[in-house]
């Protein structure tokens, strides 16, 4: 019966080990995703912002 235990505690181990990857995974490729977005969003306002300043 203890072994039983020992191995579901290891296992308990793995899985919490591939959720934490899993996580930092994520949260990586989200950066990878927003963050060129928001810098071109950021360029196209400024080129915005100077094309209608210079229209008035």
């Amino acid at each position: 019966m203890k072994e039983f235990s020992e191995d579901r505690k290891s296992t308990g181990k793995i899985r919490r080990g591939a959720g934490k990857i899993a996580g930092w995974g994520i949260l990586i490729l989200v950066c990878l995703i927003v963050v060129p977005i928001g810098f071109i969003m950021l360029i196209l306002s400024g080129i915005w912002s100077l094309a209608d300043s210079g229209i008035d």
